[in-house]
């Protein structure tokens, strides 16, 4: 099953499996979150928590207001999290994407 990564939002880990959300669709895969981090391309995705990587193309906005720190992505009500420790990573990350 082939997904282009630009329509990636972000993959999420559930119950040791790895669950890629696209703004129609939820995949399962059995690949860890961490193999998948190693493979998937440095500039485009990022461990914004230990449960989650996000798609940095696809980020509409981040609320700071709410603890964790939320990401919201264009056209889709889903959501990700950014732990404490992702947090100046994440930043600066988003930072130099725009």
């Amino acid at each position: 099953y082939n997904v282009p990564l630009e329509d990636i939002l972000f993959i999420e880990c559930r119950q040791k499996k790895a669950i890629l959300h696209t703004k129609t669709e939820e995949l399962t895969i059995g690949v860890p979150l961490y193999r998948l981090g190693e493979e998937l391309p440095a500039p485009h995705f990022l461990q914004c928590h230990r449960s989650f990587l996000v798609n940095l193309k696809n980020i509409a906005y981040l609320d700071k207001h709410r603890d964790p720190w939320t990401i919201f992505f264009f056209s889709s009500k889903k959501k990700a999290f950014i732990s404490r420790s992702f947090r100046h990573q994440v930043m600066d990350a988003v930072a130099l994407s725009d």
